[in-house]
């Protein structure tokens, strides 16, 4: 059954052994399963509204298991490590990470804007995987996109 990739040299043949490339970029699968979420939860809607109703699903999968302010968090990372420069998403206070992943694609050009959200949520995946392991977070996202099937298509066919 093909899964997420992760993010470590044994098992993914595609990831380097240098370790900063390992964690702080995502593969090509993940950003291709970022691009599927995407685009399911856009339904011809701007990408800042899809990247802010999979935010939600996230927030709403993943927080049972890292708690509301570690998913948001774990966002902001994710943004800083894909060099995207959303202002105040880091405040936990704000609570509105959803409303601001929406503005922040705002007047960005579309392929612009495309690639930056599948870049956060594929850098995302890589650290959730990272931290909390391929399997589960094959598990969680297969509950909060079970229309879509598996998490992700190796493209290796393994």
């Amino acid at each position: 059954m093909p899964t997420l990739p992760e993010a470590n040299p044994e098992a993914n043949p595609e990831a380097t052994h240098d370790r900063v490339r390992i964690v702080n970029r995502p593969t090509a699968q993940q950003l291709s399963y970022a691009r599927r979420l995407l685009e399911a939860e856009g339904a011809g809607a701007d990408v800042g509204v899809a990247a802010g109703r999979v935010y939600e699903k996230l927030q709403e999968h993943m927080a049972p298991l890292l708690g509301a302010l570690g998913v948001q968090m774990l966002v902001v990372r994710s943004a800083r490590l894909a060099n995207l420069d959303f202002a105040g998403m880091a405040d936990p206070a704000s609570g509105q990470t959803s409303a601001r992943l929406r503005d922040a694609f705002k007047g960005r050009d579309r392929a612009v804007a495309d690639e930056q959200a599948a870049a956060l949520f594929g850098t995302f995946f890589g650290l959730l995987i990272n931290f909390i392991g391929a399997r589960l977070t094959d598990e969680v996202t297969r509950r909060a996109w079970p229309s879509l099937g598996e998490p992700a298509e190796r493209e290796s066919g393994s």
